[in-house]
């Protein structure tokens, strides 16, 4: 599958599991336009083995940074690496700001990615599993998720420097 330019005028689904099928950019963008739409019911979303890169997988980060339904998203088995990581990272918790580190996203409750070494996965992993934990704590309560969000990485000096090095 290259296309499913259609896909984003079904905001009543739930669930998409769309694992190996080699989605492409086209396919990555054309989920992204749904996860934007306010109306958007999807809450899963498994696009694993789809050889999603750093760009595509920008793309899916950059989508939800509004959204408020997918809790859980599958990219395991996919071909990015520390800069699509990264912007999963920046999505969870972008510390460029106090607000932005409050505003960040809260509804992700589960998020597999890629295994793979770098010298900064370990790091990447280790920061969005403790957002995620964050997440599932506060679920239901963007405030509070906001909150501890901006304790813990913003008002705690050696995890905003490792941040901020990332």
């Amino acid at each position: 599958i290259q296309s499913i330019p259609s896909l984003e005028k079904y905001t009543n689904l739930e669930g998409l599991w769309l694992g190996r099928n080699k989605i492409g950019k086209e396919g990555c963008i054309s989920i992204a336009n749904l996860l934007q739409k306010e109306s958007s019911s999807l809450c899963g979303l498994d696009i694993d083995n789809n050889d999603i890169g750093d760009e595509e997988a920008e793309i899916l980060a950059n989508s939800l940074k509004h959204n408020t339904k997918l809790a859980v998203l599958r990219l395991n088995g996919n071909e990015f690496k520390d800069e699509g990581c990264l912007a999963f990272l920046k999505l969870l918790n972008d510390v460029s700001s106090i607000e932005r580190t409050y505003n960040s996203n809260h509804t992700l409750t589960t998020l597999l990615l890629p295994d793979f070494t770098s010298s900064n996965y370990t790091k990447l992993a280790k920061h969005i599993a403790s957002a995620i934990e964050i997440n599932v704590k506060k679920r239901g309560n963007s405030h509070a998720a906001g909150r501890a969000k901006v304790i813990a990485t913003q008002l705690n000096s050696i995890t905003r420097m490792e941040l901020s090095s990332l």
